[in-house]
């Protein structure tokens, strides 16, 4: 029997039916990801029960941390976790994880960020399209010319080499600010856009997009 090469690993105990869906949902995701995404390496999935880091809707969310580890954080006591909403987080953190791998000279402009997420949303979107979580179904129902007003805030930052990411990601990729007009999840929701501008044009899919360059995908900008 060939070994996994997702494996989840429990750092807090969870209620036996959870880690039940987790263990289910990390198998799934390894069927419905590995091939697609050419990956032929061990990647760690670290699972923390860490409520302050989900989503409220989805009680769940996920960081990536390098080219082989991810986090999924869960709030154990949420009634909101699905096995849909597992896979597809799973799914998001590990392009990210293949991405950085393919393409190891990280880019650290908004722009570059901007794809990162927009890939990892576009993934999600391929292979649970059926089913998509709440975070996908808000900043995909939002329309081009919302997007469109987004990127007008966002484009003199767009190729600046180091952004302080960490300084604005809280506004530009969660909370939003009102005074920017920027709603919830505003780089993720351009992100998309973009990635989906070029799956449209080119005809092809996220996942044959995933070590496409930064630069290919703002060709109408630049």
């Amino acid at each position: 029997m060939t070994q996994p090469y997702l494996s989840p690993f429990f750092v807090n105990a969870l209620p036996l039916k959870l880690e039940k869906m987790v263990r289910e949902s990390v198998a799934i995701a390894e069927k419905r990801i590995v091939k697609l995404l050419n990956i032929s390496r061990f990647i760690n999935i670290i699972i923390a029960n860490q409520k302050s880091n989900t989503i409220p809707e989805m009680g769940i969310s996920g960081e990536t941390l390098s080219d082989d580890l991810i986090i999924i954080y869960l709030d154990k006591r949420s009634n909101k976790i699905t096995q849909a909403n597992l896979i597809s987080m799973i799914a998001h953190e590990i392009n990210h994880a293949q991405r950085w791998f393919l393409l190891p000279k990280f880019d650290n402009t908004l722009a570059g960020s901007l794809i990162l997420e927009g890939l990892a949303c576009a993934f999600e979107q391929q292979i649970n399209p059926h089913q998509p979580s709440f975070f996908i179904r808000t900043i995909s129902s939002r329309s081009s010319r919302n997007s469109e007003k987004i990127k007008a805030v966002f484009n003199k930052e767009l190729f600046i080499d180091n952004f302080s990411w960490q300084k604005k990601r809280k506004v530009y990729f969660v909370s939003g600010n009102e005074k920017l007009k920027l709603p919830r999840w505003a780089g993720y929701q351009l992100g998309l856009y973009l990635v989906q501008n070029k799956i449209n044009s080119s005809g092809k899919k996220a996942s044959e997009l995933i070590s496409l360059p930064v630069n290919d995908f703002f060709n109408y900008i630049k």
